[in-house]
């Protein structure tokens, strides 16, 4: 799930957008999601072993924030630390 969902910045059509996870496992499964995510390199794309790059236009960072605010209104929560915060934006 962590590189269907995250390789190319999810940016692939083909990329994890949506995972169906019983309700009896779902708390385990996002904390060990957030976890992997949280473990992968971040860097610039012509890093060695650099799986989390910037994204590559200028207003997506901005776009995403509008999302996550968003879901974030109704209801939803952030999970990893630091998500839904701009670096360097």
């Amino acid at each position: 799930c962590v590189v269907g969902s995250t390789s190319y910045n999810g940016q692939r059509c083909t990329a994890i957008k949506l995972i169906l996870v019983h309700h009896s496992i779902a708390d385990e499964f996002v904390r060990r999601l957030a976890s992997a995510v949280a473990a992968l390199p971040r860097g610039l794309p012509w890093e060695e072993g650099v799986l989390i790059t910037p994204l590559p236009e200028p207003k997506k960072p901005a776009y995403l924030a509008e999302l996550v605010g968003d879901a974030v209104a109704k209801g939803a929560r952030v999970v990893n630390e630091g998500g839904g915060t701009l670096a360097g934006a």
